[in-house]
């Protein structure tokens, strides 16, 4: 399940994908987001989160009717596609693991050692994230958020643009209160084994909220794996430890 900032899944990492569907035989499920079957970027128009939540159902659903009970099911997700994740844990019980990577949460305490780091979440900052201390990287721009400068490059050079257009706050307003509301209910979450993988350099979301989800599913009796990536941003697949995360998620679907 994409985050809703990403374009087109298989452009990003689809290789990736192949490589598990052919290697190890693992099906793709990718929830199509738009008529193109893209994901719907923040900047082109608004996205239905609720309309995100039942398609990712719908398609779970289907799948699970079509397959044996001791079929393996993992549901991975991105940024703010936890959201889908763990809307789905509040229904079922998968039969095998849920794997978040960066994935949202309510703390917006954001640490960092700089002003500029703790207002990174002010769309206006991303536009001078090129001109702050080294410690951000020498071309670590905007949402990319990657610390690693030949990724980033990369990414940015796949993506075809060096700077984001204005952020649709309409869609943030939403998912802060849909990050909120679910916040409040993971009491409400089933048993299922999950996977937190997040970069110690997020510039998006606190360190410590990732740790405070770990111990609000473990408290409604998940259990609970978390794994810190170092000198990584948000988008922990694009960057410093990128190999490290594909190879750990290809031993987890074996």
């Amino acid at each position: 399940i994409p985050s809703s900032e990403e374009i087109a899944v298989e452009e990003l990492y689809g290789s990736w994908l192949k490589e598990l569907h052919e290697e190890l035989s693992v099906n793709i499920i990718i929830p199509p987001l738009d008529p193109m079957g893209l994901s719907p970027g923040l900047f082109r128009q608004n996205i239905s989160i609720e309309r995100r939540t039942l398609i990712s159902d719908y398609l779970y659903n289907l799948y699970r009717d079509q397959m044996s009970d001791d079929h393996k099911i993992t549901i991975l997700s991105t940024g703010d596609g936890s959201i889908q994740a763990l809307e789905l844990a509040k229904k079922y019980s998968v039969s095998d693991k849920i794997i978040l990577l960066s994935p949202v949460h309510n703390n917006q305490s954001i640490s960092g050692g700089t002003i500029f780091h703790k207002l990174s979440g002010v769309p206006l900052v991303h536009y001078l994230i090129p001109w702050l201390p080294d410690s951000y990287g020498s071309h670590r721009m905007a949402s990319y958020d990657i610390l690693n400068d030949k990724l980033n490059e990369d990414f940015q050079n796949l993506y075809g643009k060096n700077y984001p257009r204005y952020i649709n706050m309409y869609y943030r307003r939403d998912l802060k209160k849909q990050i909120d509301f679910l916040s409040n209910s993971l009491e409400e979450i089933k048993k299922n084994r999950f996977f937190i993988i997040y970069g110690d350099d997020d510039q998006s979301y606190s360190l410590e909220g990732f740790e405070r989800l770990g111990d609000q599913l473990t408290q409604g009796g998940s259990e609970v794996s978390i794994m810190r990536i170092p000198q990584s941003g948000r988008l922990i697949l694009f960057d410093n430890g990128r190999e490290r995360v594909l190879d750990l998620i290809s031993i987890l679907l074996q």
